[in-house]
């Protein structure tokens, strides 16, 4: 989640940052239910 609100919802960018594939972050974003469009809203 740090990630992608660094990122700004980016999902391939905070990828990178994490030294991952996409395919694993995407995986994680829909096992944990985790809405990308709102991530950059959080605080």
């Amino acid at each position: 989640m740090q990630a992608l609100y660094i990122n700004k919802g980016n999902a391939q960018r905070a990828a990178k940052d994490l030294n991952i594939s996409k395919a694993t972050i995407y995986r994680k974003i829909k096992a944990y239910s985790i809405n990308t469009n709102n991530v950059d809203r959080m605080a």
